[in-house]
């Protein structure tokens, strides 16, 4: 609705161009009386006879239509740059616009920008349109008996509406600027305090990450499944570690060659109780 006298106005400029053009490309002709009804060459290189001694001046144009085109394009030209600013068509092209080559930080700066501008319109038009369609048409469709029964994973849980369009996903993606950095610094205060990490939920990072970057879930490991690999793996480990703590003592044991390693004697019983750890 901005837009739509800009619209209206390179509507009627484009046709009045054309109109112009046409008016000087093939003006109207006044031609003498004495011609009429007789054969008329009006395209280029034609030629039409008349007799001079009627008085008569020719064939000519019956006015002049002269059309500053340049000025025209001109004003034309800025209609336009007043349209692609009301479809934010400029914010959206932000940064192939710019000539010069940038950095990765300013390319992730601009598009901050780019999405904080238009956050607002976006906002609006998911809360004022989409949601309430949405909701609207879900409704219907639950009353009318046309959806299956819920898994009970879902019994009286709350369902959000999740948009996965391109400039959906491009809103979401801002917060990962802010991870980045987050991360970015985390690691530079980890190498003087360690303990910093304790407050670092990888898992989280993951899932939240992946998420903001719509990546497919299918491509994540459930919790469930990472549970089960980390079991397996410091069993491993602990197996792995107990086998070399065997091996120290036998080798320590050799070495002292006085010691014995029977049962009953203090060697023995931890050689026996690494064993038994072991299997």
């Amino acid at each position: 609705m901005e837009s739509l006298g800009d619209i209206k106005q390179l509507q009627h400029q484009q046709f009045r161009k054309l109109q112009a053009i046409d008016y000087q490309a093939n003006p109207p002709l006044q031609v003498p009386a004495t011609l009429k009804n007789r054969e008329m060459e009006i395209f280029p290189g034609g030629v039409s006879y008349y007799d001079a001694t009627t008085g008569t001046q020719g064939i000519k144009t019956l006015f002049e239509v002269r059309l500053d085109l340049q000025a025209l394009l001109i004003d034309i030209q800025d209609v336009r740059q007043r349209i692609s600013s009301s479809f934010f068509s400029d914010v959206f092209l932000m940064v192939s616009q710019v000539g010069n080559r940038m950095t990765a930080t300013e390319v992730a700066e601009r598009h901050e920008e780019k999405m904080l501008m238009l956050g607002p319109v976006i906002e609006r038009l998911n809360n004022e349109l989409l949601d309430p369609l949405v909701e609207t048409v879900f409704e219907r469709v639950l009353q009318a008996g046309l959806l299956p029964p819920p898994p009970e994973e879902m019994q009286g849980a709350d369902l959000n509406i999740e948009y996965v369009s391109l400039l959906a996903q491009a809103q979401k993606s801002i917060s990962v600027n802010g991870i980045d950095r987050f991360v970015l610094s985390l690691g530079q205060i980890a190498t003087i305090k360690p303990d910093a990490l304790d407050k670092f939920d990888s898992d989280r990072w993951v899932d939240e990450y992946s998420d903001k970057l719509g990546v497919d879930p299918e491509m994540i490991i459930g919790g469930e499944q990472v549970a089960v690999i980390r079991q397996a793996r410091a069993k491993q480990q602990a197996a792995a570690q107990q086998q070399q703590t065997l091996m120290n003592v036998a080798e320590m044991a050799g070495k002292a060659g006085g010691i014995s390693t029977e049962e009953g004697t203090v060697a023995g019983d931890l050689m026996k109780n690494l064993r038994g750890r072991q299997q």
